[in-house]
């Protein structure tokens, strides 16, 4: 990865263009001759791993030229109420995921009993069972990721 820096300041990170206009001349950059691509101004990047997200905290990247180098740097900050809600629903998502994939054996057990099989509190079970079930696919198609019941 690449850094285009003018008068000191990362002003875009990406992939240099084939070719580059300087004012006075163009110049081929397919190269990726470090030299060539310095006169114009990118530079190589140093990525460094981002830090993992907490429940409250997130990162955005920074990017600081030293030298001939770009380097990349995480700034921690606290996350805004839309962040926080959209780990929720998508921890939501994936809870209602699990539990309908756990529900399936018992409910294709349920549904290749008989009646004259069941109990009053086996059928009872098996009801809440189903309706438990329908009610997470239901809040997976509608994009209620409130909860997880």
């Amino acid at each position: 990865m690449f850094a285009h820096v003018t008068n000191g300041t990362v002003d875009s990170v990406g992939h240099p263009p084939a070719l580059a206009y300087d004012g006075t001349r163009w110049w081929d950059l397919r190269t990726l001759d470090l030299v060539t691509l310095a006169t114009v101004g990118w530079f190589p990047v140093t990525e460094v791993t981002r830090p993992a997200d907490t429940a409250s905290t997130t990162w955005d990247v920074a990017y600081t030229l030293n030298g001939s180098v770009v380097v990349q740097s995480w700034v921690e900050r606290p996350k805004t109420a839309e962040e926080i809600a959209a780990a929720l629903a998508a921890s939501n998502s994936n809870t209602i995921r699990q539990l309908l994939t756990d529900t399936l054996p018992a409910l294709e057990t349920i549904t290749n009993t008989t009646n004259a099989n069941m109990t009053g509190n086996t059928a009872a079970a098996a009801i809440k069972d189903e309706a438990r079930a329908i009610r997470r696919i239901i809040r997976l198609l509608t994009d209620n990721l409130s909860a997880t019941n």
